[in-house]
């Protein structure tokens, strides 16, 4: 993700984004969906660090299964 600490999400900048990015699993049902959910989607508004996250969030949503 690029230069976290100038971007920002709903609760203030997005140094903590990289850290969520690479813990969340590949299982859709895993809590860090919430969180990221919840930062970078809160109330249907997206942040500037929403649009840098999204290519990190598309590989492990991938990898998810069809239910």
């Amino acid at each position: 993700m690029t230069d976290p600490p100038r971007l920002h999400h709903a609760r203030g900048t997005a140094e903590n984004i990289p850290g969520l990015l690479e813990a969340v699993g590949p299982d859709p049902r895993d809590s860090g969906w919430d969180a990221l959910s919840d930062l970078l989607y809160h109330q249907g508004t997206v942040h500037p660090a929403s649009f840098a996250a999204l290519p990190h969030l598309a590989e492990p949503a991938r990898r998810w299964s069809p239910v």
